[in-house]
Order: structure tokens, then C-alpha cells, then sequence
């Protein structure tokens, strides 16, 4: 058994290692297939293949911990963090404003809705900022490729 499981995480190491040392994320990797799905409206619900996702997931853990060990996250960032939330956040927050409150301070609060945030980010823009950490080059081409050109199919199910 431990030389099957040997065999199979080579075979996934050699295979998630291809695209970063081409620079190129595969075009297969970047095909999403969007369904809308009824919640109080219609909204898009994008499906990658286990393949990408599982390697996002790869990534996602080295940059993550990259960026925790250079102290480059902000400490009060609760988005895509383990042991934060929303709830984390809010709770922080009213703990400032009572803090604020005590010492007779007012607090001034603006509260924006940015559903849709991620479908307006301006890639180059985005791509601008790993070089802040250091990412040049073959990596910053890697990211390049990830993020641009995505293909999306979008799958419509009329019910009659």
C-alpha cells in the first residue's frame, strides 16, 4: 500500500509542478462551467475541474503560509483566513467602539456592500501587487497565466 501512495503523490507532484515551472496555468484547468442557482435571485455558481480546484488549494496553502511567515497579512484581515469571519470582525469592531465609547470618543462608521467585488478587480492591477512580496519573474508570469484568460461556459437548464 505505502508504494501505491508513494507512486500516487509523485504522479501529483510532478503534475501540479508542470505549470509552475512552464510559467503557464493549463487552459483544460481554466474551464469553469457556471450554473445559476436560485437564492433570492439568480446567481452564478462557477464549477472548476477537482484538478484545479485541488491545486488552487496547493497554492493557496504555500502563498498563505509564505505571507504569514513575512508578516505581510494585516493582522486585522478576516477574509480567507483560518479562524476568522465575518463574526470575527464585527466582534473586533464593537469591542473599538465601546473601547471608543468609554473614553468618550465618537465613533464614525461607513458600511459598503461589496457583493460583487471580486467580478470588479482590474487583473493588472491585482497583478501588480506580488512583486510587492517578491514574486518576479517566472512566478509573477505563473500568476499572469492563472488569472487571465479563464474560459467560462455558462450551463442553462430550462425546466418546462
Amino acid at each position: 500500500m505505502d508504494g501505491w501512495m508513494d507512486g500516487w503523490r509523485v504522479g501529483w507532484i510532478s503534475l501540479f509542478n508542470l505549470p509552475v515551472k512552464s510559467r503557464v496555468f493549463p487552459e483544460d484547468w481554466k474551464l469553469a462551467k457556471v450554473s445559476p442557482i436560485y437564492k433570492k435571485n439568480y446567481r452564478p455558481i462557477s464549477d472548476l475541474s477537482t484538478t484545479a480546484r485541488t491545486f488552487e488549494k496547493v497554492i493557496y496553502k504555500q502563498l498563505y503560509d509564505y505571507l504569514s511567515k513575512k508578516n505581510v497579512l494585516d493582522p486585522h484581515q478576516t477574509g480567507f483566513r483560518s479562524l476568522h469571519s465575518t463574526l470575527t470582525a464585527l466582534l473586533d469592531l464593537a469591542n473599538r467602539w465601546c473601547f471608543n465609547i468609554d473614553r468618550g470618543l465618537i465613533n464614525g462608521v461607513l458600511f459598503l456592500d461589496f457583493k460583487k467585488a471580486f467580478d470588479t478587480v482590474d487583473h493588472n492591477l491585482l497583478l501588480t501587487k506580488p512583486g510587492y512580496i517578491g514574486a518576479r519573474g517566472q512566478r509573477l508570469e505563473w500568476f499572469k497565466s492563472y488569472l487571465l484568460m479563464m474560459i467560462i461556459i455558462i450551463i442553462i437548464i430550462i425546466i418546462i
